[in-house]
């Protein structure tokens, strides 16, 4: 335990980071992602900024200040709403500098590298736009016409079947 406690001790304190979600203004959003970021000594002396990403994270990305962060964290989500500036985070942060994103969707980064990189302009998840050329994640049969899709996403082991001709 000793060994540990001093490991806690000297962690670097972690700097400035930037919690990028639609629901930051609420006080209590996302408190599990904080918590848990609380328990790591490489958050001792952690300044957080709550960045709404519905308003393109409060316009810190027009004004080119995200790139100020030390870290970015973009919380998992359902809906369309807010979306366009988890990607904007993603790409501005996560893919072009050296900016650390833990629990970031995959989904965020998946379709801002197609999109910025692949040159898929229209790259999405079926989730948010069922109509896209290029639908990088689609909805399991099971969850086209569930309406309300929080605490029906199937979690843990899952075995999946590729087969051809279905773009993987």
């Amino acid at each position: 335990m000793a060994g540990l406690n001093e490991r806690v001790a000297r962690a670097p304190k972690a700097g400035t980071h930037g919690l990028i979600g639609k629901y930051v203004s609420l006080v209590d959003a996302y408190l599990s992602v904080v918590e848990a970021l609380n328990q790591l000594p490489s958050t001792r002396g952690l300044s957080r900024y709550r960045l709404d990403s519905g308003r393109r994270c409060g316009g810190l990305l027009g004004e080119n200040r995200l790139r100020d962060l030390d870290g970015i964290v973009i919380p998992g989500g359902f809906g369309e709403r807010g979306v366009e500036g988890k990607f904007a985070a993603a790409g501005l942060l996560g893919r072009t500098s050296a900016v650390p994103w833990p629990l970031s969707r995959v989904q965020c980064m998946t379709i801002e590298f197609a999109r910025n990189v692949l040159g898929l302009e229209r790259a999405h998840s079926s989730e948010f736009d069922p109509s896209s050329p290029h639908p990088l994640i689609d909805l399991m049969e099971s969850q086209r016409d569930v309406s309300d899709k929080g605490g029906t996403m199937r979690l843990g082991a899952y075995v999946a079947q590729f087969s051809r001709g279905h773009g993987i």
